[in-house]
């Protein structure tokens, strides 16, 4: 979504330019608003980009640190972690949300900008931290997706 809003602002100055070409000629404050809406497009770009770059998922002795760019913040104890495997779990997550799924007593959930790649089984009793607030159900599945799941995957089986 980001992307393709960037892709669209950029698009969106380029014809603005031409307009305000044909109308006015070209005058130097033109070019100046087409720098702007171009300046602006790759701010845009550059800080969903670094957001995926600078903030991957951490396994330290005390937590799982989950994230999803600067949007969601997920913390697990490390102790909740039982197994990690890897999945194809289809559905797309909650863009930076937690989507928890209630169909069985302890629900399954999603924390992911895309398709999932890997599924983490947690203890369903565990208490879990996201965006600095508690979970309240109790997830007993957890689906996100990671670069490097075979790295994330190890990382979790190591700290156990």
């Amino acid at each position: 979504m980001v992307i393709g809003f960037t892709v669209f602002m950029a698009a969106e100055s380029l014809i603005t330019h031409g307009v305000l070409l044909a109308i006015f000629g070209p005058a130097l404050w033109t070019w100046v608003l087409l720098a702007f809406g171009l300046y602006s497009a790759a701010w845009i770009f550059g800080r969903y980009y670094a957001c995926m770059v600078v903030r991957p998922h951490a396994v330290t002795a005390d937590a799982v640190l989950l994230y999803c760019g600067n949007i969601g913040e997920l913390i697990i104890p490390r102790e909740a972690v039982l197994s990690a495997r890897r999945t194809r779990h289809g559905q797309i997550g909650g863009l930076g949300k937690l989507v928890v799924e209630k169909s069985k007593p302890a629900a399954e959930a999603r924390f992911s900008n895309g398709s999932c790649t890997v599924a983490i089984e947690l203890d369903p009793g565990a208490p879990l931290t996201f965006n600095g607030k508690p979970v309240t159900t109790p997830i007993s599945t957890l689906y996100i997706n990671a670069d490097d799941p075979d790295g994330l995957i190890a990382a979790l089986s190591e700290a156990r």
